[in-house]
């Protein structure tokens, strides 16, 4: 997180400083979004939900950034499978960083 802050900042002073070349103004521009997106700071998540009527059961996936319920309450926001019936969202397994992202996928 602070060196997401410091890539910012960084990049922030940068564009102040001097008039800048189309080249470096893409990369202070990746330094910017480099610093919003860090890649470590994402939780990844699979998640179960249950259809009480038909006893049918489906796991997905999701990630973001914060609480894990927050997550998974967000993705849950219009989901398809609730409304189908399917009720009870349970996060299953979870993990923080890059190298989750692929454990999730299976």
């Amino acid at each position: 997180m602070i060196l997401s802050i410091l890539l910012f900042i960084s990049s922030f002073v940068i564009l102040l400083i001097e008039p800048l070349s189309a080249v470096q103004l893409i990369a202070a521009g990746v330094l910017v979004v480099a610093g919003v997106w860090n890649i470590n700071a994402r939780t990844f998540l699979t998640y179960v939900l249950i259809n009480p009527k038909t006893g049918q059961v489906y796991i997905g996936r999701t990630s973001g950034f914060g609480e894990p319920a927050k997550i998974l309450k967000k993705r849950m926001y219009g989901h398809r499978y609730i409304k189908k019936g399917f009720i009870n969202p349970m996060i299953d397994k979870l993990g923080n960083g890059v190298l989750f992202h692929p454990a999730i996928r299976g």
